[in-house]
């Protein structure tokens, strides 16, 4: 049996992507597989767990203690195939190589773009032009010698196969299965509406500042947003433009009640903010957001990256804005008020488009693919 081992220094032991789809896939396919991330040892649907203990904090225990940590948990493991899913193990990949193992990098993220980017990093432009371009030189040294590297968007994967043709994509869509609780609900036309946003709390990230100045021109409308907080100040801004009183912070709901949440609305909010990750307006299928509200059947308003409007345009499940402009979220939520027969129809399109197209199963296929490649020595 093929050992195999996932390696994460920033990500728990339940990431959706990294346990919950590529971990249980590959166990279902008869790899042995671990998973060495941040939390507990334990055993998940035959795969197991393996813990780094507590969670610490700091900016050198994140960026070498624990990548150290990790990898010397991994390397114990002799595994066959070794997977990582951080920047802060590219230098591990290496060793890892040396030592004769079969070494595949995920890149969840555009790493060297985020480095050029001036709202993610307080340090002068010049010296994060320089940061970008030593990472880059140091992303390409590493990824030339390994055997495959997965991304979740196309640009991402473009930039990479560059300095590696073994390069896949394989992105983040949604599983679907009975023991998932991602269901149609019946859409709704009762008295009491809201459209809802289920995700982290972050103004700049989502927009949900936005979408809180829009809600108060609508007397009969709700918003209702759901998901963990991450900065106090975002929730106080958000409650100091509630003039009106019209918004509702749910907490953080278990992961079996979002489809109840975001089914009965009258629409899903998926408004990401522009940024490296996204390469500006181009988009990501690295986000679950736009996809798991569509197979809650109801319509989406989204951020308008080419991307996404490229699948409406293909199935016209929701509609499209500018992410930060009040006005047209303010004619989408119009639209879908005005027309509650239009509006289920995106919804019923949106669910067929993930059931057929855009959920896990397709992208499963790929994973194994790149695993019988790498075994195969392409």
């Amino acid at each position: 049996m093929i050992r195999v081992c996932h390696m994460t220094s920033t990500h728990g032991n339940h990431d959706q992507r990294i346990l919950l789809k590529e971990c249980f896939s590959l166990a279902d396919a008869g790899y042995e597989v671990f998973q060495v991330a941040q939390g507990e040892d334990g055993v998940e649907h035959g795969v197991t767990l393996v813990g780094t203990g507590e969670r610490k904090t700091g900016a050198f225990y994140r960026l070498v203690l624990r990548p150290r940590h990790v990898y010397k948990l991994a390397k114990k493991l002799d595994a066959d195939i070794y997977h990582f899913h951080d920047m802060e193990l590219l230098p591990y990949a290496k060793k890892l190589k040396r030592a004769g193992k079969k070494v595949i990098f995920d890149c969840h993220e555009d790493f060297a773009s985020r480095f050029a980017d001036s709202d993610r990093l307080p340090l002068p432009k010049s010296m994060m032009r320089l940061l970008a371009r030593a990472y880059s030189n140091y992303e390409k040294s590493v990824v030339s010698r390994i055997d495959a590297i997965i991304s979740v968007t196309p640009h991402i994967c473009a930039r990479l196969s560059q300095t590696n043709p073994e390069t896949v994509m394989v992105t983040n869509y949604p599983i679907i299965d009975e023991d998932r609780p991602w269901r149609k609900i019946e859409f709704r036309d009762a008295d009491s509406k809201y459209i809802c946003f289920a995700g982290q709390v972050s103004c700049n990230q989502y927009g949900l500042d936005t979408a809180v100045e829009a809600i108060q021109s609508f007397p009969d409308l709700r918003f209702v947003i759901a998901g963990p907080v991450r900065r106090e100040a975002d929730l106080e801004k958000i409650e100091e433009l509630d003039e009106n009183h019209k918004t509702e912070y749910a907490g953080v709901l278990p992961f079996s009640e979002l489809p109840n949440l975001i089914g009965h609305s009258i629409a899903a909010l998926a408004t990401v903010a522009y940024t490296a990750d996204t390469c500006d307006h181009l988009g990501t299928l690295g986000s679950n957001k736009l996809f798991e509200a569509m197979l809650c059947g109801v319509p989406v308003i989204f951020t308008n990256f080419d991307l996404w409007r490229e699948i409406n345009d293909r199935y016209h499940f929701g509609i499209a804005v500018e992410k930060g402009n009040v006005e047209e979220l303010k004619k989408a939520i119009s639209a879908i008020l005005d027309d509650p027969e239009r509006a289920k129809e995106m919804g019923t399109r949106g669910r067929k488009a993930v059931l057929e197209e855009f959920n896990w199963k397709s992208q499963e296929t790929r994973l194994l693919d790149v695993y019988l490649r790498v075994q195969e020595g392409h």
